[in-house]
């Protein structure tokens, strides 16, 4: 110990006595501990693990550690005994000559006890996953999650940025940062003799405190870029300069509605921050508002969630977004409620069918749009039983992009007023 120190922990003792102070002087301690900077060092390194490293990669950690301890007990037990036998054997006074048998047996001992180890006990001990024999310590965990990191898990749900900017590793960073200011200062001399350490400790605080900043102000998204407009050498003009980026941690849902209107017959957008929505795992699939959405649904889900381990149906999800679009010439708000994620699914058009009878509104009559929904089954002879539509298209006849389909060996299309010359180039 440094005579600084004791000089800390005298003036410690002298000031900060007492009921009240006493604890004040219990945290000075402990802040101004080298085993604390320790332990926080090595938490932040683990934290920095958990973030990149697959936790079913560190569920091995145990598995390996048996296989470890049993490789050390497989070869240091012989060599203890053969050693032991042979210091035994020899008489007293050749001490050199003992020391020097003794090493050697425990040596032979040693190498015979690894190879053992690796004839017999290796072959049996290695985990084989295709039929699954061998030894492997939560073996369905580490299947599961052997390519999942901590910060995909449900109920976490963050991207790297997110997690590195969580408050844990904030916390971490920021104790850190206290607990090697206060030891530096009560533990080591200022002197040019004790340059080289301080300035060790002043790097690492400023790389800590920097590492919060950092964290802090960070953004990452896209922008749009537009190209100018084409000259007249073939080369393209400056694209006008862009103000907006979208940001890749953040996500918003972008709604209008036609009672709100910057201009004549331009109906205004507005975006409305969602928070809490999930990024890596499935919620709610079985969610829907009627029997055929949830279906719908569901078939969306599983064949999106297919290469999702960590995908379970029995998810829920409901994040209330009221108020969304606001209310504009006497419309009533529309509330939306987010009940469903997939983190891997394409986007596709789906329509309600309805007649006419039940729209109200007249606006909606005049461009509602006629079309046909077609549903492909197996045959009731069909030794496959599927209950739900093998295939299902919606098709519009008069739109010419979406009153056809085409799939490998045959097409279908819906029209309405087919004459004989187009019936005849079909």
């Amino acid at each position: 110990m440094s005579a600084k120190w004791h000089r800390s922990k005298r003036w410690d003792e002298q000031h900060l006595r007492g009921r009240m102070l006493a604890p004040l002087r219990w945290l000075l301690r402990a802040f101004s501990s080298i085993t604390l900077s320790v332990v926080l060092l090595s938490l932040i390194a683990i934290y920095g693990t958990l973030a990149s490293v697959p936790i079913g990669l560190l569920a091995l950690g145990p598995t390996w550690a048996v296989i470890g301890l049993a490789v050390v007990l497989s070869a240091s037990l012989p060599a203890v005994l053969i050693g032991a036998g042979v210091r035994r054997c020899l008489p007293k006074p050749r001490h050199g000559l003992r020391f020097a048998a003794t090493r050697i047996g425990g040596l032979f001992g040693a190498v015979g006890g690894a190879w053992a180890w690796k004839v017999w006990a290796w072959p049996a001990l290695r985990f084989d996953p295709v039929s699954g024999n061998g030894m492997r310590l939560f073996a369905g965990f580490v299947e599961r999650y052997e390519d999942i990191t901590l910060r995909r898990l449900p109920g976490i749900e963050l991207t790297e940025l997110e997690f590195y900017a969580a408050w844990p590793f904030k916390l971490l960073l920021i104790l850190f940062v206290t607990n090697m200011v206060v030891a530096t200062v009560r533990r080591i001399e200022f002197g040019v003799k004790n340059a080289g350490v301080l300035t060790v400790h002043s790097g690492i605080v400023f790389i800590a405190m920097s590492s919060l900043y950092y964290q802090a102000l960070k953004q990452e998204g896209d922008t749009i870029l537009l190209a100018g407009t084409q000259l007249a050498d073939g080369t393209s003009a400056r694209g006008p300069a862009q103000t907006h980026f979208y940001d890749a941690t953040r996500v918003a849902i972008w709604t209008r509605q036609l009672g709100q209107v910057e201009e004549p017959g331009r109906p205004q957008w507005e975006q409305k921050l969602i928070r809490g929505l999930p990024r890596y795992n499935t919620y709610g699939s079985d969610a829907g508002s009627s029997e055929r959405d949830a279906t719908l649904l569901s078939e969306a889900f599983s064949r999106n969630a297919a290469g999702d381990p960590a995908s379970d149906r029995g998810r829920s999800l409901s994040i209330n977004l009221s108020d969304v679009m606001g209310s504009g010439d006497g419309d009533q708000s529309v509330d939306v409620r987010v009940v469903g994620y997939a983190p891997y699914a394409e986007l596709r058009d789906d329509v309600v069918l309805f007649s006419r009878g039940q729209v109200s509104r007249q606006d909606r009559v005049d461009t509602a749009r006629p079309v046909r929904a077609v549903e492909l089954h197996f045959p009731p002879e069909s030794e496959v039983s599927v209950d739900r539509p093998v295939l299902r298209f919606t098709l519009a006849p008069d739109d010419p992009a979406q009153r056809a389909t085409s799939l490998p060996g045959y097409g279908i299309a819906l029209t309405r007023g087919l004459d004989t010359e187009q019936w005849a180039a079909l």
